[in-house]
């Protein structure tokens, strides 16, 4: 009677682990997709808020990666890199502004015009 109890106390147990490492999984996955809609209008003050809760969240998936499977596992590395290339493409366009900017308020001192 005791070995039934101990296999399905040991069956909930890693039931529970792998529902966590799912949900850690999804919240992931959800994340970045909300992400990609709308990442282009983020302010610098929005980008701290993203990686605050990306590193939450990255936090979780790593807790629970010895229980996904190496589907999730790939799903999991595949939205590491979307969060990266969002980012790096987000900061990459904020600079390219600027210095759009830099440069015609560079002409306008130099007595040109602005392009």
């Amino acid at each position: 009677m005791k070995k039934i109890i101990v296999v399905a106390i040991l069956a909930i147990m890693a039931v529970s682990c792998a529902s966590e490492a799912t949900k850690s999984v999804k919240k992931l996955d959800s994340f970045v997709e909300k992400l990609e809609a709308k990442y282009e209008n983020y302010t610098q003050e929005d980008w701290r808020n993203a990686n605050e809760e990306y590193k939450a969240l990255w936090t979780a998936v790593k807790e629970n990666w010895d229980q996904m499977t190496q589907e999730e596992q790939q799903k999991c590395s595949e939205n590491e890199g979307k969060y990266i290339g969002l980012f790096v493409k987000s900061m990459s366009s904020n600079v390219g502004k600027a210095i759009d900017g830099a440069v015609d308020g560079f002409v306008k001192a130099l007595g040109g015009e602005e392009k």
